[in-house]
């Protein structure tokens, strides 16, 4: 870290800012998400200014004899890490089963560290992390690619003869494990309504739904079912 960066040095920190954050941001923004271009521009740009300036005050630290007070101009980086944590907290939305934000939350957090590191005048590290970063961002054909564990909520209604064993066989007939499972009768006892939280392996294609929904449909006594996968968060 250069104690006392010139103009053209500043210059050149704050512009590689910007063409960092704008390739993080980018790729929000082409995605959808509310965090887009302009906030990781701000973001990074808060992040370099606050280097900056720690950077600028760093002569400044030596405590006179008659103080009792010395200033520690880390203080101030570490407090826009905080604060990161409020607006990276806000970007995470959970609606029922769908959660997201989660990826544009540690895009923000790794633009404020891109952004401390070109304030700091630590070009070549910024510079690789920011390019680390977009790769990973864009990364999601390799994600895809594999199979994972995920999480659903399958309800069953029908008469009182609908059978609880009949649903659960259908579906350990397909490897479908049920973790948890409920009954639910009307007042009459004449409506059931079945409830099963199942854990299952699929692909990334979580739109179509399993081939099992349909031959649990098709089980004697069954009038309606309703399938909510656990959407991946992003």
């Amino acid at each position: 870290m250069t104690l006392q960066p010139s103009w053209e040095d500043i210059a050149l920190r704050l512009a590689l800012t910007l063409l960092a954050g704008g390739l993080l941001g980018l790729n929000r923004g082409v995605h959808g998400r509310a965090v887009g271009l302009r906030t990781t521009w701000l973001v990074t740009l808060a992040a370099s200014l606050a280097m900056l300036l720690a950077n600028s005050l760093v002569d400044t630290t030596d405590r006179p004899p008659e103080s009792f007070v010395t200033m520690d101009v880390m203080r101030l980086p570490l407090g826009v890490l905080t604060g990161i944590g409020f607006i990276g907290a806000g970007a995470i939305f959970r609606n029922d089963t769908l959660i997201t934000g989660v990826t544009t939350a540690a895009t923000l957090w790794l633009a404020t560290m891109i952004g401390l590191c070109l304030g700091a005048g630590e070009i070549s590290l910024g510079l690789v992390s920011c390019g680390i970063g977009f790769l990973i961002l864009n990364s999601t054909r390799i994600e895809a690619a594999f199979s994972k564990d995920r999480m659903a909520t399958l309800e069953v209604w029908g008469s009182e003869s609908l059978s609880d064993d009949a649903v659960r066989g259908v579906l350990e007939s397909f490897g479908v494990k049920v973790s948890a499972s409920s009954i639910r009768l009307d007042n009459e006892g004449k409506l059931k309504h079945l409830r099963f939280e199942i854990e299952r392996r699929e692909s990334s294609d979580c739109g179509v739904p399993p081939p099992f929904l349909q031959l649990v449909a098709e089980l004697p006594h069954v009038s309606s079912l309703e399938w909510k996968a656990v959407m991946l968060p992003v």
